[in-house]
């Protein structure tokens, strides 16, 4: 409980508006730290990627990975002895017997310290406790369903939770949600 208000609450808050209001010395250097951190951590040859996708799919996603991991440094050593820098597609599923799935939509989202981020709260609190709650919850049979905004990550998602009608949740997320 202590660390997740650490995390999430009000002392977070805090924290972040301190941060945002530093502009001496310090905040200099502490850039200079992260981006060391960044560029030792965040490189091609530490880089390992799983790409989960329908295969009609799979294309245009490949080549935008590529395109993202060509954007970053090659880096001093890989991180593995086995490491293989080729993209390697297979073909598998695991199937289970199961009438329930779990569902999410992602958005861009505002970021924090913005108008748009405090509507976002305001508007994710309105959707779990109103929209989602009657129409995937109420309607739909799903055990749960929620609306979380991230000002750190600027994302928007929707979720439900052990949800009998797929199609159903996502055509709701796109009709009164404004999915594209």
């Amino acid at each position: 409980m202590k660390q997740e208000e650490i995390w999430h609450g009000i002392s977070q808050l805090f924290f972040l508006n301190n941060w945002c209001g530093v502009r001496d010395f310090r905040a200099e250097r502490i850039k200079q730290l992260l981006d060391g951190i960044r560029s030792k951590i965040f490189t091609r040859n530490r880089m390992k990627v799983n790409l989960t996708a329908e295969t009609r799919a799979l294309p245009a996603l490949i080549k935008r990975t590529e395109q993202l991991i060509s954007a970053l440094p090659k880096g001093s050593k890989p991180a593995a002895e086995n490491f293989s820098p080729e993209i390697i597609c297979t073909g598998e599923s695991l199937l289970v017997p199961s009438r329930v799935a779990f569902i999410a939509a992602a958005l861009p989202g505002a970021g924090y310290g913005t108008v748009e981020h405090t509507c976002q709260i305001l508007l994710s609190h309105l959707l779990r406790t109103g929209f989602l709650w009657e129409e995937i919850r109420m309607k739909g049979g799903a055990y749960g369903a929620s609306a979380n905004n991230s000002g750190l990550e600027k994302i928007f998602t929707l979720t439900s939770y052990r949800d009998p009608n797929v199609a159903r949740t996502l055509n709701s997320f796109a009709k009164n949600c404004f999915l594209p």
